[in-house]
C-alpha cells in the first residue's frame, strides 16, 4: 500500500479582524491603544479630533513615522516588534507589545487611512477597508496599495471614517465624560518629567478637557492636610509627610524583599474636605468614574495608566476603622518593573494573579493602610489650622499647676504638656509669669500657669455606667459638681454635663456638641453667660465638618471634644469631654440570648427572619456552628442568604409602582447577584422607604430599630461587594475566603436580611 504525504497549510479567515477588534472592551481602551502607539513612536504630542459633520476621527502624532517595514509590521495582525516595559534611552518605557495598532482603529470604523513620514519629506499613504478583509477566506489574500508623495508633516496621521451615526454618537458621548477623557489625556505619566508627552482630544476642534479638569485648584490645596512621598528605591525606607512645604514626620516602611524587581513610588495629596467632594471643586482627572463623586489617586504601571481603583483603594482603612482613615486623596502611585511575572488581562484593568503579583497587591495595600493610619494619628492640629482654628490638639492641658515648682520643674512641665514627640519637634514654647505660649507653624496656643492650687472639687467617678450597653449615659449637672461658676468667681468657666459619655453607634445621628454644655453655669470672668457660639469646639480625630456638629460615628472609638473660650480678662478656659462610641449589643438572629452567632441583629433586638422559612432555618443553623470548626460550611452557605433575600423580593406581588420598578430591575437573569443586592439596599436606604421599613420592624417588636440605625447599616457598596465575595465562598469555601472576610460577609448578610424583612413587610406601601 502506497502512502502519500500531503502538506496542509493553515488559513485564517478575514473575520478574525472583526472578532479581535470587537474584543477591545471599550472606546477608552481603543483610544488608549492609539495614544500608546504615538508614545512608543517618540511623539511629543498626539491630537485626536472627531468631526461630527463627516462622522470622521483623525489621530495625528509628530513621532518617528513608519517606513515600508513598519507598515508591514502594522498590518501583521498580533505581531509586534516591540518588547513591553523596556526602558529606552529617552526615558520612555515601551507600552505596546501585542500588535494591536490596526485592530484599535477597526474598533471604530470600516475605512482607515494612514499617512506617515519619517523625514517630513516623503510620505507613504495607504487605506484598509475592514469589510473587504472580512470577505476573505484567507486574510493573507488581502492587499492594499502604498502611495508615495511629498510630505507636509513628520509623523503619522490616521483617518477613520465610514462610522455609523449611532456608533459615532456613542464615541462622542464617551468623550463628553470628563472623568474618562481626562484620564485618556493623562494616560501616560512620569513624575520625573523625563518623557514629556501631550494628548489633545477634541470634537470639531473644541477640546474635551480643560486645564481645570487636570490640575488641583489652589483653594483645594488650602484644604490639604499632607503631601506624602514614598520611594521604595530610597535607601532611607521612609514615608515622608509634609504640611505645606515642611517635612513634619516620617514613618519607616520597606517593601517585601520578594519584590526586588519592582520599584514603587507615590506622591499623594491628602485632604480634609469636610465631606464636600464634588465635581465643582475637584478636577475630573481624580474622580472615580462612577456617579458618586469620590476622588482617588491614579495608579501608573510602567508609565501607563492602570484603570483599576482597587489596587490602591482609598476606602480600605475607612472600612476597618474610620479614625485611621484619610480617604480623600489625589496624586499618583507609580509602579515600575521589567519582571516577566507582571501580566495583565486584555484591557489592562486587572493584574493576572501569581505569587509575585499577589505579594505586590498585599504590599501596596499595606503601604496604603500605613499612610492613612499614621497620617490620621497626627492630623488633628493640621486640620484645625486649615479650618481657621487654633491647633489645640498640640498640647494636652490648657491649665498647668505650677505651685511649689522651681524653674526647671516648670520648664519640664511645660515641655511635657506637648501631646507627642512629633508635635514637640515642630513646637517652640515661651514661659511667662502666668502663662506658657506654644508656637506651632506660627499659631500661638496658650496654657495658663496656676500658682495657687484651686479649691478641691468633687469629681465624677470615672466608672463604667450601670446602664445597659447602648444606653446614652448623660447624667444631669449636679450642684457643687464640676466647674460651678462660684468656684472661680474671677475666671471664665465652661461647665459640661459630664467628662465621659457613652454613645451607641447607629443611634445618634449627627451630634450637636453644644448640647453637652450647661449654659446656666457657663460664664465669663464678669459672671455673664457665655454665648454658645463664642465657645470654640474641636475634636482630636478631625471628624467635625461644621463648628459644633459631630457627624454620625460608624465605628467604635473614643473621641475627645475640647471646648475653648477666650476671655478678654483671664484668657483661655478649656474643658474636655470624651465621647465613647460603642457597638450595639449583637444578639444572634432567632435568639434572645447573647452569644457568638455570626448572623446577628445589629443591635435592633428581637429580630427573627420570617419572610422565608428556609432563610430563617438557615440562619439558626449557621448561628449554631462555631466559626473555628465550621468555617468551610459557613463560607459555603452565606451566598444562599443573599439569594433567598433576592428571591423573596422577586416573588412578592405588590400594587406599588415604585416597588415593581425596583423588582423589574433585579429580574433579568443577566443581572449579577452583586448588582441585585446593591439595587435592593439602595431602595431600602431611600428616606421615605427607610421610614416605612422602620415602622414595620418596630411593629414586629424590634424595640431598638431607628431610622438612623437603618440608614447607617444600609451601605449598598459594602453589602453588594460582600455579596460578590460570597460567591468565592460558595464555590471554594475558605480556599478563597479568609476568616475576616467570612465575618465581613456575615455582617453584610445580616443587614441584608433585616432590610429584606422590612421591604417584604411593606411591599404594598412604597
Amino acid at each position: 500500500m502506497n502512502t502519500q504525504s500531503n502538506m496542509l497549510g493553515m488559513k485564517v479567515s478575514g473575520n478574525i479582524v472583526s472578532e479581535l477588534s470587537d474584543r477591545i472592551p471599550s472606546n477608552f481602551m481603543a483610544l488608549n491603544e492609539l495614544i500608546k502607539n504615538a508614545y512608543d513612536a517618540d511623539a511629543s504630542s498626539v491630537k485626536i479630533n472627531l468631526l461630527t459633520s463627516e462622522k470622521k476621527i483623525t489621530v495625528q502624532d509628530d513621532g518617528c513615522g513608519m517606513d515600508r517595514l513598519g507598515i508591514e509590521n502594522l498590518l501583521h495582525i498580533a505581531r509586534s516588534n516591540k518588547n513591553y516595559a523596556v526602558m529606552r534611552s529617552n526615558g520612555r518605557i515601551t507600552q505596546g507589545e501585542k500588535g494591536l495598532g490596526a485592530l484599535a482603529t477597526f474598533h471604530f470604523g470600516n475605512s482607515v487611512t494612514w499617512e506617515t513620514s519619517q523625514d517630513g519629506v516623503t510620505e507613504l499613504k495607504f487605506n484598509v477597508q475592514k469589510n473587504e478583509i472580512l470577505d476573505k477566506d484567507d486574510i493573507s489574500e488581502y492587499q492594499t496599495t502604498i502611495i508615495e508623495s511629498d510630505a507636509s508633516f513628520k509623523g503619522t496621521k490616521i483617518t477613520i471614517d465610514d462610522i455609523s451615526s449611532e456608533e459615532f454618537d456613542f464615541i462622542v458621548s464617551t468623550l463628553e465624560n470628563k472623568k474618562t477623557t481626562s484620564k485618556l489625556v493623562r494616560s501616560l505619566f512620569d513624575s520625573d518629567g523625563i518623557s514629556n508627552f501631550s494628548v489633545t482630544i477634541s470634537v470639531d476642534g473644541i477640546s474635551c478637557v480643560n486645564n481645570e479638569d487636570l490640575s488641583v485648584p489652589e483653594y483645594n490645596n488650602q484644604e490639604r492636610i499632607y503631601r506624602v512621598e514614598y520611594n521604595s528605591t530610597d535607601e532611607t525606607g521612609e514615608i515622608k509627610f509634609f504640611y505645606k512645604d515642611t517635612l513634619v514626620f516620617k514613618e519607616p516602611f520597606s517593601m517585601d524583599s520578594k519584590l526586588i524587581d519592582f520599584d514603587v513610588k507615590c506622591k499623594l495629596n491628602i485632604y480634609d474636605l469636610g465631606g464636600k467632594v464634588s465635581n465643582a471643586n475637584f478636577p475630573a482627572l481624580y474622580h472615580k468614574e462612577q456617579e458618586k463623586p469620590d476622588i482617588t489617586p491614579l495608579v501608573y504601571i510602567n508609565q501607563g495608566f492602570f484603570k483599576n481603583y482597587i489596587l490602591f483603594d482609598v476606602d480600605v482603612a475607612r472600612r476597618l476603622r474610620s479614625a485611621e482613615a484619610l480617604a480623600q486623596m489625589t496624586g499618583e502611585i507609580e509602579i515600575r518593573t521589567q519582571s516577566d511575572k507582571l501580566m495583565f488581562n486584555a484591557d489592562r484593568t486587572e493584574i493576572n494573579e501569581n505569587i509575585i503579583t499577589a505579594k505586590l497587591k498585599t504590599e501596596i495595600e499595606r503601604l496604603n493602610k500605613t499612610i492613612q493610619k499614621i497620617g490620621a494619628k497626627y492630623k488633628a492640629p493640621f486640620i484645625e489650622m486649615n479650618r481657621g482654628r487654633l491647633p489645640a490638639a498640640v498640647i494636652t492641658q490648657k491649665s498647668l499647676d505650677i505651685a511649689d515648682k522651681n524653674e526647671d520643674q516648670i520648664e519640664l512641665l511645660v515641655s511635657e504638656n506637648i501631646s507627642n514627640k512629633v508635635f514637640a519637634e515642630l513646637t517652640s514654647s515661651k514661659i511667662f509669669d502666668d502663662k506658657a505660649i506654644y508656637t506651632f507653624f506660627g499659631k500661638e496656643i496658650e496654657a495658663r500657669l496656676l500658682k495657687k492650687k484651686p479649691r478641691k472639687k468633687e469629681q465624677p467617678k470615672d466608672e463604667p455606667s450601670n446602664n445597659p450597653q447602648g444606653q446614652d449615659n448623660v447624667p444631669p449637672p449636679q450642684s457643687g459638681g464640676h466647674d460651678d461658676a462660684a468656684d472661680s468667681a474671677n475666671t471664665a468657666v465652661i461647665t459640661l454635663k459630664d467628662f465621659r459619655i457613652a454613645k451607641t453607634i447607629g443611634r445618634t445621628g449627627q451630634i450637636n456638641l453644644y448640647d453637652f454644655v450647661v449654659q446656666k453655669s457657663t460664664k465669663d470672668s464678669s459672671g455673664n453667660a457665655i454665648p454658645l457660639n463664642e465657645i470654640a469646639i474641636s475634636d482630636n480625630k478631625g471628624l467635625m465638618q461644621t463648628a459644633n456638629i459631630l457627624p454620625a460615628v460608624s465605628v467604635p472609638q473614643e473621641v475627645t471634644i475640647t471646648y475653648t473660650y477666650n476671655d478678654s480678662k483671664t484668657g483661655f478656659e478649656s474643658k474636655s469631654l470624651t465621647l465613647v462610641f460603642v457597638e450595639p449589643q449583637k444578639l444572634p438572629m432567632g435568639s434572645a440570648i447573647a452569644n457568638t452567632g455570626i448572623i446577628h441583629t445589629h443591635g435592633i433586638g428581637g429580630f427573627i427572619v420570617s419572610f422565608d422559612p428556609v432563610a430563617g432555618k438557615l440562619v439558626e443553623q449557621i448561628n449554631s456552628l462555631g466559626t473555628d470548626d465550621y468555617s468551610e460550611m459557613i463560607a459555603c452557605s452565606l451566598r444562599t442568604l443573599f439569594e433567598l433575600g433576592v428571591d423573596a423580593i422577586k416573588n412578592i406581588t405588590s400594587s406599588s409602582t415604585t416597588f415593581n420598578g425596583m423588582k423589574t430591575s433585579i429580574s433579568p437573569s443577566t443581572t449579577s447577584l452583586e448588582e441585585k443586592v446593591k439595587t435592593i439596599v439602595n431602595f431600602a436606604a431611600l428616606n421615605k422607604n427607610c421610614s416605612k421599613i422602620e415602622r414595620h420592624l418596630t411593629s414586629l417588636s424590634c424595640t431598638n430599630v431607628s431610622y438612623n440605625t437603618l440608614r447607617n447599616i444600609a451601605d449598598a457598596d459594602r453589602i453588594s461587594r460582600n455579596a460578590g465575595e460570597s460567591n468565592l465562598g460558595a464555590h471554594k469555601g475558605t480556599t478563597n475566603l479568609s476568616q475576616q472576610q467570612i465575618f465581613d460577609i456575615s455582617n453584610s448578610a445580616s443587614t441584608f436580611l433585616i432590610l429584606v424583612e422590612g421591604i417584604v413587610g411593606v411591599a404594598n406601601s412604597f
